[in-house]
């Protein structure tokens, strides 16, 4: 699978921002070409480049997440209809668990960046 619906929501980002794949390369000190790639679904960011594009793009973490969370939510339905209708025949493939694996995922890395922050600004 590719990362484009993770691709989208970052285009849309740094575009809300005013910003062009160098412009937030040089703020997020990332390769411009690496934001490139993120946003075409060619690679995906680690949670480090993560981290710095969002500081970059001055949006708080779980924002991000719960965006690239509703970008995959459209995907993960067909997926796990699949995985029911399979019930007790062949086993997915190993891309197509790998697909499911991954939206999971991002909803669960969503959901922990949501309590992080509602946590931190009780303190």
């Amino acid at each position: 699978m590719t990362g484009r619906a993770e691709g989208d929501v970052l285009r849309a980002w740094r575009e809300q921002k005013g910003l062009t794949q160098k412009d937030l390369a040089s703020k997020a000190g990332i390769h411009f070409s690496s934001i490139g790639a993120y946003e075409r679904g060619k690679r995906r960011a680690g949670d480090s480049e993560l981290a710095r594009i969002c500081a970059a793009l001055d949006v708080e973490p779980f924002r991000l997440c719960l965006d690239l969370a509703r970008a995959r939510a459209d995907q993960l339905e067909p997926m796990v209809a699949e995985v029911r209708s399979k019930s007790g025949q062949a086993p997915l493939s190993d891309g197509r668990l790998a697909e499911l694996e991954w939206a999971c995922g991002i909803v669960l890395h969503a959901l922990q960046e949501i309590i992080i922050y509602f946590v931190a600004r009780r303190r």
